[in-house]
């Protein structure tokens, strides 16, 4: 059976980073986010966003962890 997947235009992904649609084509570009072009529109899929936003929140987590173990 076919599963509902909801997909987000460059801009809708662009507001929700807080950045222009260039830097979203960037990373679709450069495979940081997967991406389907529809009529020659890239489409996002919104499972990918939230995969990206957590990778971002670890990485940003991990940094800080880091961060203090130096100014021990």
């Amino acid at each position: 059976m076919a599963e509902n997947v909801r997909f987000l235009t460059t801009l809708e992904v662009a507001r929700a980073l807080g950045v222009d649609r260039a830097r979203v084509v960037a990373l679709v570009r450069r495979g940081v986010l997967p991406a389907v072009k529809w009529d020659r529109r890239w489409r996002i899929p919104a499972s990918a966003l939230g995969r990206l936003e957590s990778r971002a929140y670890r990485d940003l987590v991990e940094k800080r962890r880091e961060g203090s173990e130096e100014n021990r």
